[in-house]
C-alpha cells in the first residue's frame, strides 16, 4: 500500500491510466494494498494517508481507526528502513519483518485491542492478530533454520502458521494464499 500510495500519484501525473501487477487473491497480504489502489485509481489526488485511516475506520471502527492506522505504519517504516535489494518474497519475510518490527507490530496492536467495538469490528481485528501470530511463527523458523540449521525444529516453528491460515481460510478461501502456504508443496 505505501509503495502504491506514494508512488501512483506521481506515475498518473506521467500519463499513467491503469496498469496490471503480479498479485495473489491473498486477502491477508492484500487487503489493504488493494483498497490503496483501487480508491487512487478513482481519484489519484488523495492522500495514501488518509485511504489507509479509511480503511481502517470501516474494517475496525472510528475507536480503533488511528491505533490500527499506527499497526500499518509499523511496516511502513520498516519498509522505509530496508534497501531496495530486498524482495517481497516469502521466504525473505523474515528479512523485511524482523523481530524488532514484529515486536513493534504486537504493541501496536495491543494497544489498539481495547478501542476496537462492535461484533464485526472485533471479528476483522482477530483477523489481524491472527496473521501476525502466523508472520511471527514463519518469521521465527526461517531464522531459527538459517542460526541453526535444524530444519526439523524450524518446521515445527512455523506450524502454527499453517494451523492460523487454515483458520483464517474457513472465513475466506484466500485470506491467505491457500497454494503458497501449503505444507505438502515441495
Amino acid at each position: 500500500w505505501q509503495i502504491i500510495g506514494r508512488n501512483y500519484p506521481w506515475f498518473h501525473e506521467m500519463g499513467l491510466t491503469g496498469h496490471t501487477t503480479q498479485g495473489f487473491d491473498d486477502w491477508g497480504a492484500m487487503g489493504l494494498t488493494a483498497w490503496v489502489a483501487v480508491r487512487l485509481y478513482w481519484d489519484a489526488e488523495q492522500d495514501y494517508n488518509d485511504l489507509v485511516r479509511e480503511y481502517c475506520r470501516i474494517r475496525f471502527g472510528e475507536e480503533a481507526a488511528d491505533a490500527m492506522q499506527a499497526y500499518y505504519r509499523v511496516f511502513e517504516r520498516r519498509m522505509d528502513e530496508i534497501p531496495d535489494m530486498c524482495s517481497n518474497e516469502i521466504w525473505d519475510n523474515h528479512l523485511i519483518v524482523d523481530p524488532a518490527t514484529r515486536a513493534a507490530a504486537r504493541e501496536a496492536l495491543a494497544a489498539a485491542k481495547p478501542r476496537v467495538e462492535g461484533k464485526r469490528e472485533r471479528a476483522h481485528f482477530e483477523t489481524v492478530e491472527l496473521f501476525q501470530q502466523a508472520m511471527d511463527a514463519w518469521c521465527d523458523g526461517i531464522e531459527h533454520t538459517r542460526e541453526t540449521g535444524d530444519f526439523a525444529a524450524g518446521a515445527a516453528m512455523m506450524a502454527p502458521a499453517f494451523e492460523i491460515k487454515d483458520r483464517l481460510n474457513k472465513l475466506y478461501s484466500h485470506f491467505v494464499n491457500p497454494f503458497n502456504t501449503n505444507p505438502d508443496r515441495d
